[in-house]
């Protein structure tokens, strides 16, 4: 299951970060057996994965086309011991929308 929290307007955000030089971000909460993490998505900080609260991978990559490979890509072990693998693929030109795969399986079967 994924979750996306609201972000802010194209506008809204270019002229939070035009005047007060924020970065503003989304995020994208995950869970799949037990395994919990999110994707954050930044103007300056880039897109990032996260399991807890250790950053896995990231890339500054401004625009994207959705297709393969994978934007990120990272190995974790979950809380059972087994090793799993995370990709995200991310479609970004003026807006953001990524889907996550664990271990070969979508999470959702849109970009999100």
């Amino acid at each position: 299951m994924i979750h996306k929290t609201r972000s802010p307007s194209f506008p809204t955000a270019y002229l939070h970060y035009l005047f007060n030089r924020a970065d503003p971000q989304e995020e994208w909460h995950f869970e799949q057996s037990g395994l919990h993490g999110r994707v954050v998505n930044g103007w300056r900080s880039g897109l990032s994965l996260f399991v807890g609260e250790e950053c896995l991978a990231s890339t500054n990559r401004m625009v994207a086309v959705g297709g393969p490979p994978p934007l990120l890509t990272a190995e974790v072990t979950d809380a059972n011991g087994q090793r799993r693998k995370i990709e995200v693929f991310a479609r970004a030109i003026f807006t953001v929308k990524i889907r996550i795969v664990v271990d070969g399986r979508p999470l959702h079967r849109r970009y999100v």
